[in-house]
């Protein structure tokens, strides 16, 4: 269980607790100051915890737990803008049993599991049978091993997340009814970090490559010159969160939030124009956008250099 937290942090400097957290995780002290890093931490917290005000995960916790969660591929402020805030905060607070988060995640993902049983081909599984086990292996874990769902980095959305892992127990169900080898560990993995390993998912890179550069830039097109601008200046020219502030004149937290917004638009606009330019089912659709995000830093750069 998690132990009682104050949710405040007028007095925690959290921009201090991240960059400790990764320093113990990767033995090299970071480039990016504590002071740079405040507004875009609190406003990561002030997400979380207004999409779950009830959950008792407090925000030293969830930094902690973000430090340790974070690739650490690519610049650190951009690793950060990538952060689904809300759901990296419910699956922190799944995987330390928080009661109210179980039943948050219940109910947020009750479809997905209907979507994940119909994806599989074949005899029909019980679904109340796989979700018994998926959550089994997600939320409990065993002696020395915590649960799985700690092992999700807030890099692409929970609700894909959680379909891979879905979609792969009932994969798993089939192989040993029909007598084949249990998959390797690296097969089981739950997540999106190496999605080469994903056969939907290089399927949907190969078939689609051209489909996914026309659509992302004309996604960008479709920004305004201050959107375009932001992520401009914070992806290709690496500027810091303070000083793109600086160069705006506005406050490092707006120009934090800007960054983002301007994101989550070029997101938008992408799976618009893929939309019309791909006659794909919702969760083909998903996949694809699931690929997107994943290597959508590179591709910004890329874009606007």
């Amino acid at each position: 269980m998690i132990e009682g937290e104050d949710h405040d942090t007028s007095s925690i400097l959290l921009g201090e607790l991240l960059l400790a957290e990764l320093e113990a995780a990767h033995g090299s002290a970071e480039r990016a100051s504590s002071e740079e890093l405040e507004p875009v931490l609190q406003e990561l917290w002030r997400r979380a915890r207004e999409a779950f005000p009830d959950l008792a995960l407090g925000p030293r916790a969830f930094v902690a737990h973000l430090g340790r969660k974070l690739p650490r591929e690519h610049p650190l402020q951009v690793e950060l803008s990538a952060t689904h805030p809300e759901d990296l905060y419910l699956a922190a607070a799944c995987g330390h049993g928080d009661p109210a988060a179980l039943a948050a995640f219940d109910r947020m993902h009750a479809e997905d599991l209907r979507v994940a049983v119909a994806r599989v081909r074949g005899s029909a599984p019980n679904a109340e049978d796989v979700r018994q086990r998926v959550y089994e292996r997600l939320f409990v874990g065993s002696p020395g091993t915590p649960p799985k769902i700690l092992d999700y980095s807030g890099q692409g959305r929970l609700t894909s997340w959680y379909r891979v892992a879905l979609v792969r127990a009932m994969l798993d169900d089939q192989r040993r009814a029909q007598g084949e080898p249990e998959p390797s560990d690296d097969e089981r993995i739950l997540g999106l970090a190496a999605s080469e390993r994903d056969p939907e998912l290089e399927y949907l890179r190969r078939k689609y490559s051209h489909e996914f550069r026309l659509a992302f830039e004309e996604g960008a097109r479709a920004l305004d010159a201050e959107d375009r601008n932001a992520l401009r200046a914070f992806y290709s020219q690496g500027l810091t969160v303070d000083q793109l502030g600086t160069m705006l004149g506005i406050h490092r937290a707006t120009a934090a939030r800007r960054v983002a917004s301007a994101r989550e638009r070029l997101l938008a606009n992408t799976r618009r124009a893929l939309m019309v330019k791909l006659q794909l089912s919702r969760t083909e659709l998903e996949s694809v956008m699931r690929l997107i995000e994943s290597g959508l830093s590179l591709s910004v750069h890329r874009i606007f250099l």
